[in-house]
């Protein structure tokens, strides 16, 4: 693991910004402790967005943007989770979407108890429904900050995972398997302005497609249905008639549209879909190394494992 101070950039590797087509905009959207800010440093590679404890709220108020040499912007939003600032957060969330542009959408989910926290999937809903243009595995997922059981039952059990993934699923109108899982770092629990390198989160974001949205196309971020949304995401996570019903709506689309096994560079990424290798690293399905970043083998293990938890989830209905 390597941490560096506000003032220590890290060198040892080609920054992501400078990977990104120029003029690209990164938006991270999460609710309050989530990690946004400190997954924005890594992307960055050095200290930009504040980060660390925060009593009371979120230690982001309002869009928060950094813009890179090559125009790479990183867009910081604020929760919504806060009752108080909520409007004040979905205007902010709205303004950063309308200015149009090339984006690349991430959202961040923690767990609660080994569950999704509804108030994480809540905020997807509300801001994937903003842009109807945002279609299948056209945005990233990021479970950040998973216990060491946690993450061991989601990476060992397809099951476990296909529950774990089946209120996501279930709960918005436009899915993907473009995700990831972190496990939480203990050394980063309440440390103020860190930086560490998360070499599985940049083949993530490498890997979500560069979207463009028109300002036109933008509805405003809905805060008033907020609580509303919440609820009966609440009333759905507890319905499984109700869950598989949604998810024997949706899947057959997202199995049409398969997930894209190529890099963020456009080359073949050497993942045998379909068969039990990786044939360009010999890697096994579903096994995956664990290099203490969160990873089934790079992102395209954790795609490959949620798609076929879907199709397991498809299959039981």
């Amino acid at each position: 693991m390597v941490l560096r101070s506000p003032e220590e950039v890290i060198l040892q590797h080609v920054p992501l910004w400078e990977k990104l087509e120029p003029g690209t905009k990164i938006v991270v959207v999460g609710r309050p402790g989530s990690g946004k800010s400190t997954l924005l440093n890594s992307m960055i590679g050095h200290f930009k967005f504040r980060s660390g404890l925060s009593f009371g709220g979120g230690k982001t108020r309002k869009w928060e943007a950094v813009t890179m040499e090559n125009d790479v912007t990183f867009i910081d939003t604020p929760g919504l989770s806060d009752p108080e600032l909520r409007k004040e957060a979905a205007n902010n969330i709205t303004a950063a979407l309308k200015e149009g542009g090339k984006f690349k959408i991430l959202f961040m989910l923690t767990t609660l108890s080994g569950r999704v926290s509804p108030e994480d999937v809540t905020s997807m809903k509300v801001i994937l429904d903003a842009v109807p243009t945002i279609s299948e595995n056209q945005f990233g997922i990021i479970v950040n900050r998973l216990g060491t059981a946690e993450y061991e039952g989601l990476r060992r059990s397809k099951q476990n995972f296909a529950d774990f993934l089946k209120p996501i699923w279930a709960g918005l109108n436009t899915i993907t398997v473009k995700i990831t899982l972190l496990k939480e770092d203990e050394a980063l629990a309440g440390s103020e302005n860190h930086v560490k390198t998360f070499p599985d989160l940049e083949e993530l974001v490498m890997s979500v497609p560069t979207i463009e949205i028109e300002p036109c196309t933008v509805r405003d971020v809905e805060s008033r249905n907020y609580q509303e949304v919440l609820e009966d995401f609440e009333r759905l996570s507890n319905d499984n008639a109700r869950m598989k019903e949604e998810i024997r709506r949706k899947a057959p689309r997202l199995i049409n549209a398969g997930p894209d096994w190529t890099s963020g560079d456009g080359e073949d990424s050497g993942w045998a879909w379909g068969g039990d290798s990786d044939r360009s690293s010999g890697r096994n399905w579903g096994e995956g190394k664990d290099d203490g970043s969160g990873s089934l083998s790079g992102w395209w293990g954790w795609a490959t494992w949620a798609l076929s938890a879907l199709l397991l989830l498809f299959a039981a209905l």
